[in-house]
């Protein structure tokens, strides 16, 4: 499988997680990866797809945990293997080569038929909040759940056919929660440990998230969800913003004038804004 520049704008515009890791090439290459990465709930529910489309019938997930071990970049080509598929299991692996990226374990809740809720399709701020660890370390708030079943039909055809879709709403607004809203813009989403109940009192139809525990010295934030259909926890990992790089009036200051008129120079890899 490979995820595209096109599917990642796409999958954008269904979750609501405009990251530029994810979109802008320029701004990604300044990243500790050096370029832009797939949506990591982009890949699990390419995988989820793989998984039902290997059941043929409707899938109700009860448990959702998810390890994200290594980042798949945009446009490399990566592996589904399930491992497990029985009655009440799945357990899917996802391979870039030879490196496992991905660990998914979920547990259904039946194979019944569902009733969903039609959820609004409602467009919304594409800014991404640029948060200090501290700012990070307090954050909470809630966000819409929201839908574009165009898109979904598109992206994810058998999920569209046989998920619920309000499942499938929260799990694509985790992505917003982490990509956008915190930690935001320095983020790496790291796992996810869900537990969905079509019974609970909830009538809302936002997703509630919360800091529960923040962690500098392994720059860790831990995040509690709750939503119509779901319970859990989120681990995300805060990475330092790339160093600014100082401007050419600030080091014109730092050279006297002629100082090296006599000098021949070979400069290596620093074609960039030369």
């Amino acid at each position: 499988m490979v995820i595209d520049e096109n599917d990642s704008r796409q999958f954008s515009l269904l979750s609501g997680d405009f990251n530029p890791l994810h979109l802008n090439s320029v701004d990604a290459r300044r990243s500790m990866f050096g370029g832009t990465v797939c949506h990591g709930v982009h890949v699990v529910l390419k995988a989820l797809e793989y998984a039902i489309l290997a059941r043929g019938n409707i899938l109700k997930l009860s448990r959702l945990k998810v390890v994200f071990r290594a980042p798949i970049m945009t446009g490399q080509s990566f592996l589904v293997r399930c491992d497990k598929n029985d009655d009440s299991t799945i357990k899917i692996n996802v391979f870039c080569g030879l490196v496992k990226t991905l660990s998914i374990t979920s547990t259904i809740l039946d194979t019944n038929k569902f009733s969903d809720t039609k959820l609004p399709h409602t467009s919304i701020s594409q800014e991404c909040s640029i948060l200090s660890f501290d700012e990070a370390a307090r954050a909470g708030g809630s966000i819409p759940l929201m839908l574009d079943e165009t898109i979904l039909k598109k992206l994810f055809p058998v999920v569209f056919s046989l998920m619920p879709k309000v499942q499938t709403a929260e799990i694509l607004a985790l992505s917003q929660i982490i990509g956008m809203k915190c930690p935001g813009r320095h983020s790496v989403f790291s796992q996810m440990d869900l537990t969905f109940d079509s019974g609970k009192p909830n009538s809302h139809h936002g997703l509630n998230f919360q800091v529960k525990n923040a962690r500098e010295d392994l720059s860790s934030i831990e995040l509690l969800v709750d939503g119509p259909d779901i319970r859990g926890n989120l681990i995300a990992l805060y990475h330092p913003p790339p160093v600014e790089q100082a401007s050419y009036s600030e080091t014109q200051s730092q050279v006297r004038d002629n100082e090296f008129s006599q000098e021949n120079a070979l400069i290596i890899e620093g074609s960039r804004g030369l």
